[in-house]
């Protein structure tokens, strides 16, 4: 189901502008890919991250399985949030849902820490998802080496949205490489992002936001033992990472693991080692009735 122009929904970029929440709220920018029946997959970006992020897995899920990606308020081509709020993406997320998948729920592919905002909903809201993947997810009980990541997050961000401020487009080019390996456009399109302040700005409030939401999740129970779960992990088999990353999969009747070890989370969305990605996602999806 793509976005309907005379809905208000907008041709934008690779995809569409709308207005998930209602006149009023920020426009979303939402990137659909293929046609087909079965549940849709809708990828939820990592901390900072952007819809272009999940352009070669839309690719390689091929055209006859539906996806969408899409910006939350503040980053990539979304609108900001109205002046003096704070975007709530849980209920962002629900928003899409409602919108571009009203009568089936979606399967949710978290990335990174995408995958704490997919867990969220799995947990609040069970109604509205069909199966739930998560892609190099970090435990949200273990601070190995999260507090200095997020620092480092925080200190490139507030560099590459100085430089964005001021223009200085040839400095900026460097650190807005293609690590993933997209396609041509999602690869243009992540690039012109990452120039902007608008983007800088939102990942800065985002990476304050973190730590609450570790903590929210650590204080929910499990999604249903019932909900199809497929994790794909990072970390070494038989640490305690690794038990923490795949627990919700673990405790799923349906569940589903695989193990990239050592691999980053950009391997995963590309050619490198996406298909272990794709793989997940079609287990999972044909888990779901």
């Amino acid at each position: 189901m793509e976005p309907d122009p005379e809905d208000g929904a907008e041709p934008w970029a690779r995809g569409w502008r709308v207005q998930v929440a209602g006149p009023g709220g920020p426009g979303l920018y939402l990137v659909p890919a293929g046609q087909g029946p079965g549940p849709k997959i809708l990828f939820v970006s990592p901390m900072g991250g952007c819809a272009a992020d999940a352009a070669w897995l839309q690719e390689a899920l091929g055209p006859e399985i539906p996806s969408l990606a899409y910006d939350r308020a503040g980053l990539g081509l979304s609108d900001p949030p109205a002046p003096g709020t704070f975007p709530e993406a849980l209920a962002e997320l629900a928003a899409v849902i409602d919108r571009v998948s009203p009568k089936r729920p979606p399967v949710l592919v978290g990335l990174g820490q995408g995958g704490w905002i997919a867990l969220q909903l799995a947990m609040a809201r069970p109604d509205r998802v069909g199966g739930l993947i998560l892609v190099d997810v970090p435990p949200s009980d273990l601070e190995w080496n999260a507090a200095a990541a997020r620092g480092l997050d925080r200190a490139t961000s507030t560099v590459r949205l100085t430089l964005a401020r001021i223009g200085v487009s040839g400095a900026v080019a460097p650190l807005s490489s293609d690590p993933i390996g997209l396609p041509l456009a999602a690869a243009e399109e992540r690039r012109a992002i990452l120039a902007t302040p608008q983007h800088h700005a939102g990942v800065l409030r985002e990476a304050a936001d973190w730590s609450e939401r570790a903590d929210v999740i650590r204080a929910l129970a499990l999604p249903d033992r019932e909900l199809p779960v497929g994790v794909v992990a990072t970390t070494r088999a038989g640490s305690p990472a690794h038990a923490a990353q795949i627990l919700a999969a673990r405790r799923s009747r349906r569940g589903w693991i695989a193990t990239a070890e050592g691999a980053s989370l950009q391997d995963l969305l590309g050619p490198r080692r996406g298909q272990m990605t794709v793989e997940a996602i079609c287990h999972i999806r044909a888990l779901v009735h």
